[in-house]
């Protein structure tokens, strides 16, 4: 005889851990139904447990083990929630089919011809019990009640990618979902690698889902019960402003697939609008377009970001191009190579905003997993917390918002578990008994400002740091504004385009050095802006505002001697911070691609990157938060200006 193979033997072990656990689970249901039956936690623990065993029995392939499991759950389900109470038939049948379900586990799921029949004439004895006990048994149900019991839900379901190795299918958790109501579900192409990447045992897909249910969402989770620790799963119940249409799925899923940058709200907000004709079904109309207006209707077509990332690439070096050109037609100064040179400019420049906004996705994309997460946080905190988000449809950089994601939700974290206080607390200050937290988005010229608030008594200064290290490297500022007795404000600021920017070149003793543009605010000349003063000091008096300045030459000890005695001070702003930083002179304006700081200057933290200039030199990337904060501390060092 072979020996068992390694999926064998995984095989076999899982089916002995499901026979041990499900033993115990019946074990309680016998401790919990002979003990105080009536008792809501005890109907609860029952419910859960036949739950439990139906779920696992699923991952094994036990089919009949599942379908009796689910008859129990099924009896129990309304039992839990006080819409039924429990009968002593329902505990005699139930106690039975804890026989039935000890055997079925003894044969492994493999049930003979008399355990079958036994099984059958089990399920219909309960059928009638169940209708005989269901206190609605006795009138026709009432279409108006059953469709304001109904509740829309918006899912994200990304699997793990292990599941199928763990024996998991997939696949009958959607079924099971759909069980529950009416399903619409989408897939998610965004994981899908390359053809000949492809492993046979993982899985890539993902799912958006809508699902209309009586159940509530916490029915909903546990079908994801045993696949939550490595998948991600975001549950959320959304508000109708009305009735759906009988038509409902097909304008839902029309709308998932045409247009999946809409968030769950307006998504909730489209389907309650009228519909626009038959026609919708087929793809001729979307929700809340005008009459004939084709444009409304978009087509998407799904690309892998690796995609979107490297025509961003392909556009970052058609940039660098461009600087070369604009530095022959300089050079020859010949009319028809500068106007060519102009068009192409022109050509680029859009191209690159185009390319720029292909990345683009709405920030409310993330705003689901920020209220599942406050939902958590209050849950293992035990205390209500109430979470807001405004500003869904704010666009930023994709990589942007995967990388904003993990520093928001500590943030929001932090709050929940360090700023906000205790209910009794907040009773005796005169607060509502629910923390408030709020997240709002919005778009400030080439920034976008995103502010998270809290009611509470404010963040320590510990939480704050990490969340600061994380928004710079993608060169924003986060700022806490503490506001006495209301709570704290956090301000991040972050820039719209990540990879190009417009820039500023400026000179500092015949090196390079490259500012983005949209935290520049002015250029004035340092011997006119100090007018009499000493010229040993490093502040301004900027039309009656103190401004400090950093020397650049100083900075980065280029001080040779060359630099220009009366050069020109650069104003930066971050936040409500204002500096200025010396230079020798501006080389002008330009489109900067964005590289990694080489490996020589990688310690140095008033650097954020670095690019090619037109000629083939390397220029470096100046940080302006960090050269703001190098201004706060040389002024505090030496208020004189010394």
């Amino acid at each position: 005889m072979s020996e068992p193979t390694d999926a064998q033997a995984l095989a076999e072990r899982m089916l002995e851990l499901f026979q041990q656990e499900s033993s115990a689970g019946l074990d309680l249901i016998d401790a919990t139904l002979e003990g105080s039956r009536a008792d809501p936690a005890g109907v609860d623990t029952v419910f859960r447990a036949f739950h439990t065993l139906r779920g696992s029995a699923a991952m094994n392939g036990l089919d009949q083990l599942v379908d009796l499991a689910r008859a129990f759950e099924d009896l129990f389900e309304p039992m839990r929630h006080g819409r039924q109470a429990l009968g002593a038939d329902t505990v005699a049948l139930t106690a039975e089919a804890v026989c039935l379900l000890r055997r079925l586990l003894a044969a492994q799921g493999s049930a003979d011809a008399e355990l079958s029949e036994a099984i059958a004439a089990l399920l219909e004895r309960l059928s009638w019990v169940a209708r005989a006990e269901s206190p609605e048994a006795a009138r026709p149900p009432d279409r108006r009640e059953a469709e304001s019991a109904q509740q829309l839900f918006h899912l994200i379901f990304e699997p793990g990618e292990q599941l199928m190795r763990r024996g998991v299918d997939v696949l009958a958790l959607l079924d099971e979902l759909a069980g529950l109501g009416e399903l619409v579900l989408v897939p998610g192409l965004d994981r899908l690698p390359a053809l000949d990447a492809m492993q046979p045992d993982s899985v890539y897909l993902g799912w958006r889902m809508l699902l209309r249910t009586q159940a509530g969402a916490e029915a909903v989770r546990d079908v994801f019960m045993f696949v939550a620790v490595d998948s991600q799963v975001v549950l959320q119940a959304l508000s109708l402003a009305g009735p759906l249409d009988d038509d409902w799925a097909l304008r839902a899923r029309a709308l998932l697939l045409r247009r999946p940058w809409l968030s769950p709200e307006r998504l909730a907000q489209e389907l309650c609008l009228p519909a626009k004709g038959p026609a919708f079904a087929d793809g001729s109309e979307a929700p809340g377009s005008l009459p004939g207006d084709q444009s409304a209707v978009a087509v998407v077509i799904p690309v892998p970001v690796e995609r979107l990332n490297r025509q961003i690439d392909l556009v970052g070096e058609l940039v660098i191009a461009q600087s070369t050109l604009i530095q022959l037609a300089a050079r020859l100064q010949q009319p028809q190579l500068s106007s060519a040179v102009e068009q192409v400019m022109r050509l680029t420049t859009d191209m690159r905003d185009n390319a720029m906004r292909l990345r683009m996705v709405p920030v409310g994309t993330l705003f689901a997993d920020l209220a599942q997460a406050v939902a958590d946080c209050a849950e293992r905190l035990g205390r209500p917390l109430a979470f807001a988000a405004r500003g869904a449809d704010t666009e930023l950089d994709l990589s942007v918002l995967q990388a904003l994601r993990a520093p928001v939700l500590a943030l929001l974290r932090g709050c929940a578990q360090q700023g906000l206080e205790p209910v009794e607390e907040r009773a005796r200050l005169g607060k509502p008994a629910a923390g408030q937290l709020s997240l709002s988005v919005e778009k400030a010229g080439a920034e976008v400002l995103l502010t998270v608030s809290d009611d509470g008594a404010g963040v320590p200064a510990a939480e704050l740091e990490t969340v600061r290290a994380a928004v710079e490297a993608l060169r924003g500022t986060c700022e806490a504004r503490p506001l006495p007795g209301q709570g704290s404000r956090h301000l991040l600021r972050l820039p719209l385009a990540q990879g190009i920017i417009d820039s500023l070149l400026v000179a500092v003793c015949g090196s390079t050095f490259v500012l983005p543009l949209a935290q520049v605010e002015e250029v004035v000349n340092l011997r006119t802006a100090r007018g009499g003063e000493g010229h040993d000091q490093d502040i301004l008096n900027l039309r009656g505002q103190l401004l400090p300045f950093v020397r650049l030459s100083r900075l980065f000890e280029l001080d040779d001697g060359s630099a220009a005695p009366d050069g020109q001070v650069i104003v930066v702003s971050g936040g409500e911070r204002r500096a200025g930083l010396l230079v020798d002179r501006v080389i002008g304006q330009q489109q900067t691609v964005i590289k990694g700081v080489p490996s020589l200057y990688a310690e140095d933290a008033a650097l954020s990157g670095a690019t090619i200039l037109g000629d083939g030199t390397v220029a470096l990337i100046l940080d302006p938060a960090a050269l703001l904060r190098q201004a706060e501390i040389e002024l505090r060092v030496h208020p004189d200006g010394h």
